[in-house]
């Protein structure tokens, strides 16, 4: 009810029509046994967003349906676990295609599928009738065991080994990397030296920069002394502790709109966006030319 009141631009149905006789409990209970997924996304035990989608039809196809984020909750990585949650779900079930329609001037939404790999379902992308655009993501069907998928080409591989643990040291194993670690004082230890927490936000930034300098330069857009910055929190969470991810990317040089495309794509190319994906929040804000500032979820 909230999404229809906040969002009816985004839905075929209207808050009027669940309203009052539309507001039953027979009629939510054929909902919820029509649609076979439906999922919620809580951030802070505060509900922060929705998505369903149906059963395969004869096709392979499954439709993603009643795609909502609370606005509180928006660039704060809630979409992306929906979206990796049906994605998921279509994989186990041998779905082929997931199908959705979204909205022409729902720019938001779209780069957000686009992200996760969704592309216009005609040549031309254009929209229907209705204002709506149709987008696919071709799932590839993968339903075998992962030990059973085929591996991707490693083209490089490091080798860290830990003694210690957290208070502990870490070694590679050509000696490059020699370091000493110690806990923060947020996790009750004494600091002065570096964590994993530290560390992952290095990678991280260094591997997202240069995702976006690749991308930048394929598309020929320049931007300037470029900048990332990753902060990295850890916390507790259900089931023992979890991390949570903050990008903030300056192109100093680069239009608003050029630049969410290009971090948009880096998203899409950086490894560790794709290894975190639907795991851990991560929120990416930028600062583009003119001091434009976006957020970007």
């Amino acid at each position: 009810m909230a999404a229809l009141e906040e969002a009816p631009y985004a839905f075929s149905s209207t808050l009027a029509e669940w309203q009052h006789e539309g507001d039953t409990e027979q009629r939510w209970r054929a909902r919820l046994s029509g649609v076979p997924l439906n999922a919620l996304a809580f951030i802070d035990e505060k509900a922060a967003g929705m998505v369903s989608a149906t059963a395969p039809d004869a096709n392979g196809t499954i439709e993603l349906l009643s795609m909502w984020i609370a606005p509180f909750a928006r660039g704060r990585g809630a979409g992306d676990a929906l979206i990796a949650t049906v994605i998921t779900w279509a994989r186990n079930q041998g779905a082929a295609t997931i199908a959705l329609d979204v909205y022409e001037g729902n720019e938001r939404a779209i780069a957000l599928y686009r992200r996760h790999g969704f592309t216009t379902a005609t040549p031309d992308g254009a929209p229907g009738s209705d204002g709506e655009i149709s987008l696919i993501l071709k799932t590839g069907g993968v339903t075998a065991p992962i030990s059973k998928r085929l591996r991707m080409d490693i083209l490089y591989k490091a080798s860290v080994t830990s003694t210690g643990g957290r208070d502990g040291g870490l070694r590679s194993s050509d000696g490059i990397l020699d370091l000493q670690l110690a806990l923060p004082p947020g996790l009750g230890g004494p600091g002065g030296k570096t964590n994993p927490e530290q560390l992952f936000a290095a990678a991280y930034a260094a591997c997202f920069h240069g995702a976006i300098k690749k991308v930048a330069g394929d598309r020929k857009v320049a931007i300037g002394d470029s900048k990332v910055t990753a902060e990295v929190g850890i916390g507790p969470k259900a089931g023992g502790l979890g991390l949570d991810v903050d990008l903030f990317v300056e192109l100093p040089r680069t239009p608003p709109e050029i630049a969410e495309a290009v971090v948009t794509d880096a998203h899409k190319l950086c490894p560790y966006s794709n290894a975190t994906r639907g795991n851990i929040d991560v929120r990416i804000k930028v600062k583009a030319a003119d001091g434009a500032e976006l957020a970007l979820a």
